[in-house]
């Protein structure tokens, strides 16, 4: 979808919601993390930065690095600690861009620093404060 996106003349955005997903199972298979998952993920998201590049050179680098932090956000909010190892290991040139995105919020950033500085007690804490807690009081 994205490659088709840089191709188009014009994007038009619908601002009714025409598609409610509710989450019901938290340990439902999408949100299971196999190998296979994993490398698909990772192929998939080098392929997507590797397109732009060849097409765009270097002019939408911010926007790239702000694309990988995204595609790795899932393993800091998942409370599996083996993710954590992941999540460093993935991308870690982007982990300099972090705070130069502000269209991101100011949580998630601070929650992505704290993960490249090691501070994954901090990680921990957040997921079970604002995800587990906060979250389901919210959302229920």
């Amino acid at each position: 979808m994205i490659k088709l996106f840089t191709f188009a003349n014009s994007v038009s955005n619908v601002s009714k919601a025409l598609y409610h997903y509710e989450q019901g199972n938290a340990n439902a298979m999408s949100h299971v993390y196999t190998n296979e998952k994993l490398k698909a993920l990772k192929h998939n998201t080098y392929d997507i930065v590797d397109f732009m590049i060849a097409q765009y050179g270097n002019k939408w680098n911010l926007q790239l690095y702000s694309f990988t932090l995204l595609m790795k956000w899932p393993f800091l909010v998942t409370g599996d600690i083996l993710m954590y190892k992941v999540w460093k290991e993935w991308f870690p040139e982007a982990n300099n861009y972090i705070w130069q995105d502000s269209s991101v919020s100011l949580r998630i950033r601070l929650v992505e620093w704290l993960a490249s500085k090691g501070l994954f007690v901090f990680v921990w804490l957040h997921y079970w404060i604002v995800i587990r807690i906060f979250y389901r009081i919210k959302y229920r």
